[in-house]
């Protein structure tokens, strides 16, 4: 039964280990990409092209299963009102204008379209240099995984001192993830909207990820401590 159970952990470490390499192989062309992209936008004119971004938006809301029915002075006042200049949307940080408002005896629908925006050349270098920074950050992730992966594959027992380093250090990896993962959000949401905010904050999720991996190496050394134990015993 034990050797049973140690195949299928070396099973699972070889199988994981051929995913995490074939992960790593991506990131190496995609980070090779980033930075040719880079150096392109770098040294090309500024004024070769420009992007500029736009979009559309169709709003409907029906209240007849309320039992609500619009009179003919609600009906100006809820055209009046959403055609006002102040009463713009604002959806993921992109502001959008009210075209036009259509009302029904219970419902109501409006068309809205995204602000252009034209996109500088310095505005796609910096989206560029951060998506370098997030394969980096992706590929040094996987390269610790792929760490992990090989321990469990070769090793002759889960609680090796190999593995639990690996696991350790993998947990390691992962902290930066935490703080740099909202400041690229941020980056890449004022790329839309350009307004570009920094904000620097924890992921909670990221966090809690490394908080497991690092109740499992304290597990995993517990193991160890109880089959070094357990070995002085035999």
């Amino acid at each position: 039964m034990k050797e049973e159970t140690l195949k299928k952990i070396n099973k699972i470490g070889k199988i994981s280990t051929i995913i995490t390499k074939i992960m790593k192989i991506f990131l190496i062309i995609g980070l090779i990409g980033s930075i040719i992209g880079s150096i392109a936008v770098a040294v090309l004119p500024d004024n070769l092209f420009s992007l500029t971004l736009a979009g559309e938006a169709g709003v409907n809301i029906n209240v007849s299963k309320f039992g609500v029915i619009f009179l003919e002075k609600d009906k100006q006042e809820i055209k009046n009102n959403l055609l006002d200049d102040t009463s713009n949307l604002s959806i993921d940080g992109i502001e959008y204008m009210i075209d036009d408002v259509a009302v029904g005896d219970s419902d109501f629908e409006f068309n809205a379209s995204a602000r252009t925006r034209t996109i500088t050349f310095d505005e796609v270098l910096g989206m560029l240099v951060i998506a370098v920074a997030l394969i980096v950050l992706s590929l040094v992730t996987v390269i610790f995984a792929e760490g992990l992966c090989k321990a469990f594959r070769d090793c002759v027992s889960p609680f090796e001192e190999n593995v639990i380093n690996k696991m350790q250090n993998l947990a390691i990896a992962l902290i930066p993830w935490a703080v740099f993962k909202t400041f690229s959000q941020s980056i890449i949401r004022g790329f839309y909207t350009g307004k570009f905010t920094i904000l620097l904050g924890i992921d909670i999720s990221v966090v809690f990820v490394v908080l497991i991996i690092l109740v499992l190496v304290k597990i995993f050394k517990y193991g160890a401590m109880l089959q070094a134990e357990s070995d002085e015993t035999l």
